[in-house]
């Protein structure tokens, strides 16, 4: 943690550190939580989503017990992209706090060149291939499919091949991308939370819609709250940890198995309204809590998620979503869609995704960062390349960030 943080250790039958960083910060100068540092805990936590996605997907294909525990959990795998979800929306607002922090501004145009390095080249990748299966007829693909792939809007779709299917989530993370950190640095921290709220309140209202007007699902109005609730999270989680009553709440040794449970549980009722609705709703707001925790709670749960195995996985997640798709394929009679065959081609892909395509490029998106005020005042300034937050354009008058 940070070095300047205070640890207090809890009462003993908590088993838990709490771990405050002073002084908190209001969300008009919000600093994260945690700057420019890697938070191994959340990597940990991408490991557990993605083993819930690849169990979602494994199960049922040949060679594996179909378990059939959607009769009881709900969509599962589906619970796990909800977690991913919130993930990124907290890591995303983090880092563009943590960006004009540092910088003093942030530049939209160094952003958007750092999550095409992080995601095209893999996603390239990953289409070449499915796109060469088709050409030699192993997969189909439905009109629309491929097209829908290269500009990430799969989630509009009612009726893409299996292949790309996945990449529903992967289009409205991209979408969010697209929207938010604009959003960010047009109008502040403080009124992008607003946004951010009401998104809490709208998506409910868009998949009530979507279900009664059999539109997708997936649309990106009626997923929208499991990011807000992260980026919600990372502006105001500052004011929140000086709650006495919310530092009790995380700290307590019940509170994960019990959010847990009650996640299952939302999660296993969303085949009804009120589930798919207001249930969603509570497992986004259970995600950001158990994020918190994982960032503020030093305890079994957090050693847990921090070893070294799962941040490994955590690390691989995206490339692991990308081609479990092709082999853990439940409908398909072809070998390599066969258990175990097909669960270690999807990681030996990912492995050669991550360490060929994704970490040489990782080098080069860290070196894309905004240069310092005193920087840019010794180059003569940059003019039209950096957006800066808390200008009020027009009026020259300082908005806070």
């Amino acid at each position: 943690m940070n070095c300047n943080s205070v640890a207090q250790q809890g009462p003993r039958k908590n088993s838990a550190i709490i771990v405050m960083i002073a002084p908190a910060q209001t969300p008009k100068t919000a600093v994260p939580q945690q700057p420019a540092r890697h938070l191994t805990a959340l990597d940990g936590l991408r490991a557990v989503s993605i083993s819930l996605v690849l169990l979602g997907h494994v199960s049922g294909t040949q060679g594996f017990l179909d378990l059939r525990l959607g009769r009881f959990l709900g969509d599962y795998a589906n619970l796990g992209v909800i977690v991913f979800f919130a993930i990124s929306g907290y890591l995303i607002t983090t880092l563009l706090l943590d960006e004009h922090v540092r910088f003093g501004r942030v530049s939209l145009r160094l952003f958007y060149a750092r999550r095409f390095l992080r995601l095209m080249p893999a996603l390239l990748l990953f289409i070449g291939c499915v796109v060469g299966l088709e050409m030699a007829g192993v997969v189909r693909l439905n009109p629309g499919d491929l097209l829908a792939a290269l500009t990430y809007t799969v989630n509009f779709r009612s009726s893409t091949g299996h292949d790309f299917g996945h990449l529903w989530s992967l289009s409205v993370e991209e979408q969010f991308y697209f929207l938010w950190p604009a959003l960010l640095v047009l109008v502040g921290s403080r009124k992008a939370s607003y946004a951010a709220a009401g998104m809490l309140v709208l998506s409910p209202v868009s998949r009530l819609l979507a279900m009664q007007h059999n539109v997708p699902s997936s649309i990106f109005p009626a997923v929208a709250d499991s990011l807000a609730c992260g980026c919600l999270l990372a502006i105001w989680g500052d004011a929140l940890r000086r709650r006495d009553w919310y530092r009790m709440l995380l700290a307590s040794r019940w509170f994960v198995p019990v959010a847990v449970i009650l996640m299952f549980f939302c999660n296993g009722i969303r085949v009804y309204a009120v589930g798919g609705t207001l249930g969603v709703s509570a497992i986004n707001v259970l995600c950001a809590l158990l994020i918190h925790r994982c960032i503020l709670v030093e305890s079994p749960v957090t050693v847990f998620l921090s070893l070294r195995p799962l941040v490994l996985v955590g690390e691989l997640s995206y490339s692991l979503y990308l081609w479990q798709q092709l082999f853990l394929n439940r409908h398909s009679s072809w070998a390599v869609c066969r258990f175990p065959v097909n669960l270690v081609l999807a990681l030996l892909a990912a492995f050669a995704s991550y360490y060929i395509v994704e970490r040489p490029l990782n080098k080069l998106r860290r070196k894309l960062r905004p240069a310092t005020s005193a920087q840019q005042e010794a180059k003569g300034g940059l003019a039209g390349v950096y957006c800066e937050a808390g200008i009020r354009a027009g009026s020259g008058s300082v908005k806070p960030f």
